[in-house]
C-alpha cells in the first residue's frame, strides 16, 4: 500500500487480502491463487497507481539486465505484466498502463503468446 494511504481492504479478510481462489500447485514458475475477476481488479489497482505510487511501477518494470524476476514491460505500448506456467496450465496478466486496459488469461497449457499478441493489437488500433 502506498505510504499514508487507507489499509482498510486488509480488515476484510482478518489481515489478509480477501481470495476466492483455490490453490491448485505450490511453485514459483506461474503460481496462483486466484480468480480471473480478482487478478483482474488487481492489476487494474496496480497499474492505475492504487496499489504503489507510478514512480515505484515504473522502478518495478524498468529492467537492469538479466532475468526478468517480477513485473515484465514491454513497448509499444507500454505493457506491464507477468505470467508463468505450471502443470497443466499457462497464465498471463497485465494491463496498458495508459489506457487502463487489463488482459487476465489462464489457460490449458498451451502457447497463449498469439492470444495475447492479438489482444495488444486490437487495443492498439482502437
Amino acid at each position: 500500500m502506498p505510504c499514508g494511504e487507507s489499509t482498510d481492504v486488509l480488515e476484510v479478510g482478518g489481515g489478509f487480502l480477501p481470495s476466492r481462489g483455490v490453490v491448485t500447485e505450490v511453485r514459483a514458475g506461474g503460481a496462483m491463487a486466484s480468480d480471473a475477476s480478482s487478478l483482474a481488479r488487481w492489476w487494474r489497482a496496480l497499474c492505475a497507481g492504487e496499489i504503489v505510487f507510478q514512480a515505484s511501477l515504473t522502478e518495478m518494470t524498468t529492467m537492469h539486465g538479466g532475468y526478468d524476476w517480477g513485473c515484465t514491460s514491454r513497448t509499444p505500448p507500454r505493457t506491464v505484466g507477468h505470467g508463468g506456467e505450471g502443470n497443466g496450465y499457462v497464465s498471463l496478466a497485465g494491463c496498458l498502463p495508459a489506457s487502463g486496459v487489463v488482459v487476465v488469461l489462464s489457460n490449458q497449457l498451451i502457447d497463449i503468446s498469439p492470444v495475447a499478441g492479438a489482444l495488444v493489437r486490437a487495443v492498439r488500433s482502437d
